[in-house]
């Protein structure tokens, strides 16, 4: 891996009085490349050759109440090319980013009941990834344009996002299939007018699918006629259904709106399971390829 970086050095020597280019030009002893000293040495980096350059830059050299004249003034410039291993960047960089890629995919293989737990992992995958930023960027001057190390945590954050927000979906998800599971069990904990106003709106779709046309929904990977199971209800006298260990006899809109309730319940929990399943598959073949294509071009350049 080679890069090229300009630097600022400092003469040991410095000359107070400015001299134009007429009357001082500034070389390098050696008009080859310039001469580094043997004890100096950069971390990680080897540096490979050392090519000088000169330069001129126009400036005022004189201030007085009336002008500024400008002048044309040297200067001497160096290009230094280094080199770093490959595997110091992986290290300390690509494998601990991919690893906490890796911790938050985790998430989704635990139980959607446990919400804690997946917050824990997802919010500790983050902390790592905060900490390869600051450990990264602690040392290393301002940019003003994009590098490779810029774009692979663009990448890393954008995955992390995406767990974030499945995390997010499937709890959703999860707790209106609860709250369902809760109004078709005549729950205490649910509040009574919001009991009335879904069992209501279950009624008022039940008779709309009864004159409406026939369609074929389909629900818990089963499929129906809804308006034939709201007529078949309709027709009989007396239903009887269990809903708790002991069997009762309800009324016709208990057993719609229990149907209905269960219905939806299954509905959203088979939904969130295939929102997990679905970034099991979807997010480590996105995220595999994406790596593929950023290290190919990487090496390429």
């Amino acid at each position: 891996m080679e890069r090229i970086a300009f630097c600022k050095c400092f003469l040991k020597k410095v000359i107070e009085v400015r001299h134009p280019l007429k009357q001082l030009a500034l070389k390098w002893i050696d008009s080859s490349e310039p001469r580094l000293s043997s004890g100096i040495s950069t971390p990680n980096l080897v540096v490979q050759s050392a090519v000088g350059h000169y330069c001129e830059h126009d400036s005022a050299y004189s201030l007085t109440g009336f002008n500024a004249p400008h002048a044309q003034f040297g200067c001497v410039r160096a290009k230094l090319i280094m080199s770093r291993p490959l595997y110091i960047p992986l290290i300390r960089f690509f494998l601990p980013s991919i690893l906490a890629i890796f911790i938050s995919w985790s998430s989704i293989y635990i139980n959607r009941n446990q919400i804690q737990t997946r917050l824990t992992v997802l919010i500790f995958s983050t902390s790592i990834i905060c900490f390869i930023i600051f450990n990264a960027y602690s040392d290393m001057p301002t940019l003003v344009y994009l590098t490779a190390a810029d774009i692979w945590l663009i990448i890393c954050s954008i995955f992390l996002s995406i767990s974030f927000v499945e995390f997010l979906i499937v709890q959703m998800l999860t707790h209106l299939s609860q709250k369902y599971r809760m109004l078709a069990d005549k729950d205490t904990l649910v509040r009574k007018e919001s009991r009335y106003r879904h069992e209501k709106r279950a009624l008022r779709n039940a008779f709309v699918n009864m004159n409406a046309s026939p369609k074929v929904p389909v629900a818990n990977g089963r499929i129906f006629d809804k308006k034939h199971e709201v007529v078949r209800l309709f027709r009989l006298n007396i239903l009887h259904f269990e809903i708790q260990p002991s069997s009762s006899s309800i009324s016709n809109s208990d057993v719609i709106i229990y149907q209905h309730f269960r219905r939806w319940a299954d509905y959203l929990s088979i939904m969130a399971a295939r929102v997990d399943l679905g970034a099991r598959i979807i997010l480590p073949i996105l995220f595999s390829l994406l790596t593929f294509l950023y290290f190919l071009f990487w090496i390429i350049l």
